[in-house]
């Protein structure tokens, strides 16, 4: 009787330790896989905030002097269209699946991080 006691405690026990063990693997993939999506996007953004500084040196300023110091809404849309495919051409596969695994919209997101780089630019230029 006490042999079957220890069976069933032992067999317990295992299968205790295999479910923490199981858990455990889990939770450090999913720390994994978080860190990976955040290193994905911290790239993504220092991408994007050099790119739309590339444009500025390169386009904006020539621009601006050609035209009345402004951009136009034509040169402003063909500015957003550059950097989107600059940014684009940046991102390498493995970063673009991992962000699209987790329901991510990449165009999307670098729509935006254009139009807060362009946003953070223009604040720096009124500052300085």
């Amino acid at each position: 009787m006490e042999n079957m006691i220890m069976e069933v405690v032992t067999t317990l026990a295992v299968a205790i330790a295999t479910g923490a063990v199981t858990l455990l693997v889990a939770f450090v993939q999913s720390k994994i896989k978080n860190e990976k999506i955040n290193l994905s996007l911290a790239r993504l953004e220092t991408a994007t905030n050099a790119t739309v500084a590339a444009l500025q040196q390169d386009i904006v300023e020539r621009w601006k002097k050609e035209g009345n110091g402004k951009l136009t809404k034509t040169q402003v849309e063909e500015l957003k269209g550059m950097a989107l495919e600059r940014v684009k051409a940046l991102v390498d596969d493995p970063a673009a699946e991992l962000l699209g695994s987790v329901g991510v919209e990449l165009e999307g997101l670098i729509h935006a991080l254009v139009e807060k780089a362009v946003l953070k630019q223009k604040r720096s230029i009124a500052y300085s």
